[in-house]
């Protein structure tokens, strides 16, 4: 599968990358501040990018997806769902392994592996919960609008609620006579 980036008024790809070649990417997310695409595979693997945009008289508009982060996210199951909280503290995923995760992204300043002295910073993706409830597929997820709080829906006819800050199922929603695929969440009505 293929991550690409395309130009809405050209209507042409700026830029691709491709994971893992010969396995499909199941679903892609941008950060809230536009600077980061992840993208979620087959086989539980996730691959985030930066997603750079230089601009100059002498060479046009450049956009780049450069390789950031990746990891092993769902040990050899499939990603169903991948996406930030509006804070863009966290980065989900669903996958079919019955479970979703919630991950933080970060950066930290290591010595350089030459012995130089130098430093260099290494990136990272840290574990936060494994959310652990629903009996079959978890296809999607839903984060409120501040981030506290996550709802996940699953092939065995469940929602869960989820508070962020403990992973802890906070409200179930039973009842629907069938799978439930997508999510859609608004927090505002209280």
């Amino acid at each position: 599968g293929r991550v690409r980036v395309w130009g809405l008024k050209r209507q042409e790809v700026l830029c691709q990358a491709m994971p893992q070649p010969d396995v499909a990417v199941r679903s892609v997310a941008v950060s809230p501040n536009g600077q980061l695409v992840v993208a979620g595979n087959n086989l539980g693997q996730v691959f985030v990018y930066r997603l750079t945009i230089d601009s100059s008289p002498q060479t046009g508009r450049i956009v780049e997806l450069e390789p950031y982060i990746n990891f092993d996210a769902h040990d050899g199951n499939k990603i169903t769902r991948v996406l930030f909280s509006s804070n863009g503290l966290y980065l989900a995923t669903c996958s079919s392994d019955r479970t979703a995760k919630l991950w933080q992204l970060s950066e930290r300043v290591i010595p350089a592996p030459n012995g130089s002295g130098e430093e260099v910073v290494q990136a990272g993706a840290e574990l936060v919960h494994c959310l652990v409830y629903h009996q079959r597929w978890v296809w999607d997820a839903a984060f409120s609008s501040d981030s506290g709080y996550l709802v996940t829906v699953s092939s065995d006819m469940r929602a869960a609620l989820w508070d962020v800050s403990s992973g802890q199922v906070i409200r179930e929603f039973k009842g629907h006579g069938k799978a439930l695929v997508c999510v859609a969440l608004n927090d505002a009505t209280g």
